[in-house]
């Protein structure tokens, strides 16, 4: 709020730190807060508002793959993502997707991290039909459409 009681901002994030000055037996805490000017704030409210998805809005539940990744160095140095577990009755599951297995592509995407990865399921929704291409344990190359199911992610 500003001198005049009128909102100019809102908080969006905070960190706070504790520490032992020398001179003292007490605790002290320091916060930092982070804010954007209120007519940022009203405008990303409008668009939520109004049901606008955005690169940074995003409007209800994320769909879930269903599967537990770890970053590995593949031969040659190539980074690729292995899924280290799959949960059951997951979309990955479904489709027949393991433990071992490397995630090759989402929806035509190339996935060699596990930032690909996070970045390409950010724009999804529960219900939502996406292609993924992957190449199981044994070396053989997979594709599926799989249904994105709710659930902790």
């Amino acid at each position: 709020m500003n001198a005049y009681g009128q909102v100019i901002g809102m908080t969006t994030a905070a960190s706070s730190s504790g520490y032992r000055p020398m001179s003292t037996s007490s605790d002290v805490s320091a916060t930092t807060a982070y804010a954007i000017p209120i007519e940022s704030a009203s405008k990303i409210a409008a668009q939520i508002a109004a049901g606008s998805e955005t690169g940074i809005i995003h409007i209800g539940e994320h769909g879930l793959l269903g599967i537990e990744v770890q970053t590995s160095n593949g031969l040659g140095g190539d980074i690729s993502v292995i899924v280290g577990d799959v949960q059951s009755g997951s979309a990955a599951a479904a489709a027949g997707i393991g433990s071992g297995d490397s995630l090759t592509l989402i929806n035509g995407r190339s996935i060699s991290s596990i930032s690909d990865l996070d970045d390409t399921m950010a724009a999804t929704h529960v219900g939502d039909k996406i292609s993924v291409g992957w190449t199981d344990s044994s070396g053989q190359s997979q594709q599926a459409t799989v249904t994105l199911t709710s659930g902790a992610a």
